[in-house]
């Protein structure tokens, strides 16, 4: 089968109200229908999302194609579409990511401008959606998106190998491997392949117009509760590449990673205290990760391979 330039991969789980916004979004691009086609992945849902993605696939205006499979995480998803892609660039994006009308169109140009590179687009919140203090922190602060944090548009790290808004030739997954399934959340399953392409030569590069909208109104509580999950997940990353424990904020021994938890714990309860509202959700941010170290060297202390 001829290969077209563009497939769009997008896993999905239990959204099925924000993967038809996405879709929409994606229908209607100014990139000409014949150059893509999009390949949902439904990572065990529970909602209607298999009825809706047949009723999608009888009447999408471009290539379109969904698989199922049980829930195994994002990264295990993501690596089905790779497969089943026939694009010889892939892009990625998320069920909540909401596509501006030139985005693919934005990345494709500049892989005909730089080649054999990944292109990093740019995420905003969504303007229908109320901003609050707390989401705007998270996007500046790097928690969410560390994208102004860029010094070099044109030489990123491994760190901003974000997937929901990111592109590469699809050729890359021969030369670096898959995503890792060994990672059971949406953290760090993409940086750990960010890491492992790097090392083989990727070089990462940004255009700021290959814009996109998040839409997904979080809260302290419920962003703990993923900077949990992402302390579980670094752990995950550690055990399979050590040399990073410093870079990722893992801490090598048990001593190391208990005194975090004591560390940030009491540094919130000091800025609650004194009302520095940005101190207080960066320490409780930490503290939370540092608990998810915790966690999951409890369940694996030292086999990447355990979950």
């Amino acid at each position: 089968m001829a290969k077209i330039p563009l497939s769009v991969i997008i896993p999905t789980y239990n959204r099925v109200e924000l993967l038809k916004k996405c879709l929409h979004s994606l229908f209607n691009q100014t990139l000409p229908k014949h150059q893509y086609e999009i390949i949902i992945i439904d990572d065990g849902s529970t909602d209607n999302t298999q009825k809706i993605l047949y009723q999608t696939a009888a009447e999408a205006p471009v290539s379109f194609k969904f698989f199922k499979h049980e829930n195994k995480g994002p990264g295990a998803a993501r690596n089905v579409g790779i497969k089943e892609a026939q694009g010889e660039i892939v892009f990625f994006t998320g069920d909540d990511i909401i596509a501006t009308e030139n985005l693919l169109k934005e990345h494709l140009d500049f892989h005909k401008k730089y080649h054999d590179v990944a292109v990093l687009g740019r995420i905003k919140w969504h303007p229908d959606i109320d901003v609050t203090d707390f989401m705007k922190y998270i996007m500046i602060s790097g928690y969410q998106f560390g994208y102004e944090k860029i010094k070099d548009p044109m030489d990123l790290s491994y760190g901003y190998f974000y997937t929901s808004n990111i592109s590469l030739p699809k050729s890359w997954f021969d030369r670096a491997g898959y995503f890792d399934e060994d990672f059971p959340y949406a953290s760090f399953e993409d940086i750990e392949l960010g890491y492992r392409m790097e090392k083989k030569g990727l070089r990462i590069i940004y255009n700021k117009g290959a814009l996109a909208y998040h839409m997904h109104i979080v809260d302290l509580e419920s962003f703990c509760e993923r900077q949990r999950k992402a302390g579980e997940s670094g752990y995950i990353f550690y055990l399979k590449h050590p040399e990073i424990a410093s870079t990722i904020g893992v801490g090598r021994s048990r001593l190391e990673r208990n005194l975090r938890i004591l560390f940030f714990r009491i540094l919130s309860t000091i800025f609650k205290l004194v009302r520095f509202r940005k101190g207080y959700y960066s320490s409780q941010l930490l503290y939370f990760y540092s608990l998810g170290v915790k966690q999951r060297c409890l369940i694996s202390p030292g086999n990447p391979g355990v979950k």
